[in-house]
């Protein structure tokens, strides 16, 4: 896939790491540019705020609606997560529907391209009144009902990359707390052992001093010893 964009794409910039440069989805805006599909490029932007990212995947989302191309929201979350799976996947589907086709076929993008399995369950769940049992797809199901870009639009003084980067910031907040946990109990365990190792040479030193000194006491009475017989 990066020699397919790199070399036969021949994009602006060189891609390296696929999920890090694709996760603001320009580089897909640009694709369909290149291919005379995408005739308001100039509308994305290429850098990775979290607003720019959802703006961009919204007019994605616009875009691959009217070429028949399923962009579920799902989909483009995982790809701003830089979920190399699915940006793989998604990337070799796009692919595929923009191949050259024979003369007389007709490719509608619904004919080609699988719907992941996950969104319609996601959609399905956002449709009934019932929260679902499984928090991936009560996750899918409040995202599309409450925070969904397309119904947002930016224009209703609603900052939707607050609300994006709050599932994200208790994550790394638990981590944090373990990260500090572990450290801390590291940092108890030398320190106890620390303890244990002075303390441990304080008795062998005031062991071995008194060694020294019942061994030099002894050796005065033996002199004693010594004169004594002499005098005798």
């Amino acid at each position: 896939m990066l020699r397919w964009l790199n070399e036969e794409m021949k994009l602006h910039r060189k891609v390296e790491v696929l999920e890090r440069d694709l996760s603001n989805g320009y580089i897909f805006a640009e694709v369909l540019h290149l291919k005379g599909l995408e005739p308001q490029f100039e509308n994305y932007e290429d850098t990775s705020s979290t607003a720019v990212k959802i703006r961009n995947m919204e007019l994605l989302e616009q875009r691959f609606g009217a070429l028949g191309v399923p962009f579920s929201m799902s989909t483009r979350r995982a790809i701003m997560m830089e979920d190399r799976s699915v940006v793989l996947q998604f990337l070799l589907q796009l692919k595929d529907f923009l191949r050259p086709r024979p003369k007389g076929t007709v490719n509608n993008g619904k004919t080609k391209v699988k719907v992941p399995e996950q969104s319609v369950k996601a959609r399905v769940a956002a449709e009934s009144k019932v929260p679902p049992r499984d928090v991936e797809e009560r996750f899918g199901a409040s995202m599309m009902q409450k925070f969904h870009p397309t119904e947002i639009r930016f224009d209703k003084g609603f900052d939707m990359a607050v609300h994006l980067r709050k599932f994200e910031q208790a994550q790394w907040t638990a981590e944090n707390k373990l990260n500090d946990l572990d450290h801390q109990t590291r940092t108890t365990k030398n320190g106890e052992s620390a303890a244990g190792y002075t303390a441990a040479r304080t008795h062998l030193n005031e062991k071995a001093q008194f060694m020294r000194d019942w061994d030099q006491e002894h050796r005065e009475k033996w002199k004693d010893t010594q004169v004594s017989s002499v005098n005798v």
